[in-house]
């Protein structure tokens, strides 16, 4: 009885990843699309001196290149979302192991999830769709098929850059570098090993782990991303604690930061949607 119900729960699986893969719950993008993945980007307006005195956006979102990226922030991102991010081909069967025994046998959620790196990309991109009982089940393939897609024409450096474009991380605001502008007013590349770690922090919910809103949860947070990057060899045990000891500190500059020019701004978006009206209707 056993074994048949193995292997009737084999044929079941197969043949709904079969059905997905062929588009019967919605076609997949190609790895064409795939590899030419843009995302908007803010339109920033600046000062004669390069000062950036405004924003304007759908989505608040300036794109970060590969050499810009902090090393320590790429270890704690990999770290805690991902241990495994450059071992695997976009889904790791280890991890799903993990989730069924620790988390769903055990009830252990500090096991986290199953989801790689790139599956969480897919997500982010295009999100989930409702199909019924098969909801769960549907969107786990699809996000794990288009991971594999997506590994297959990018490189582990340019997944990472997708990825810290693309990832929300709360008020609207999208991107790792949009994100240490609001959050610490600097670009990442100047983000320090514990600011790295608030914003790793807030991937897991970025309201609740908000070190605006929630200082102390984010905090402790971060002190949690601080120790799996000890755990990963990637700090020193001394230089963890010395780290966990320090207080959060932001310098927010969000929302109400630009204000003082608000009235100017909204004059140069009025100027800049007519000149590029002008051009396109010639």
């Amino acid at each position: 009885i056993v074994l048949l119900a193995v292997v009737v729960a084999l044929v079941a699986f197969f043949a709904l990843m079969q059905s997905v893969r062929s588009g019967l719950f919605g076609e997949l993008p190609s790895e064409e699309e795939l590899a030419h993945i843009q995302h908007e980007q803010a339109t920033l307006v600046l000062a004669a001196d390069g000062t950036v005195i405004g924003k304007i956006f759908a989505q608040d979102r300036t794109n970060i290149r590969f050499e810009d990226l902090p090393k320590h922030l790429i270890d704690a991102l990999v770290s805690t979302e991902d241990a495994r991010f450059f071992e695997h081909g976009g889904v790791d069967g280890r991890s799903y192991v993990r989730v069924f025994f620790r988390t769903l046998i055990g009830r252990d959620r500090s096991g986290g999830g199953g989801s790689t790196i790139s599956q969480q990309i897919v997500k982010n991109l295009y999100g989930r769709h409702r199909h019924g009982l098969l909801t769960i089940p549907v969107n786990k393939m699809k996000e794990a098929l288009v991971a594999q897609r997506l590994e297959r024409v990018l490189t582990k450096n340019d997944v990472l850059v997708l990825y810290f474009n693309s990832v929300p991380l709360g008020e609207n605001t999208f991107g790792i570098e949009a994100a240490a502008q609001r959050f610490f007013g600097k670009s990442a590349k100047r983000l320090t090993v514990e600011e790295s770690a608030v914003l790793v922090g807030m991937l897991k919910a970025n309201t609740s782990y908000n070190p605006r809103l929630h200082t102390e949860r984010s905090k402790g947070r971060r002190d949690q991303v601080l120790e799996l990057m000890h755990g990963r060899d990637h700090l020193s045990r001394a230089q963890t604690d010395s780290l966990k000891g320090l207080p959060l500190t932001l310098r927010y500059t969000g929302g109400d930061a630009l204000d003082v020019y608000g009235y100017f701004n909204e004059h140069v978006a009025k100027e800049a949607k007519a000149i590029l009206a002008e051009i396109t209707k010639r």
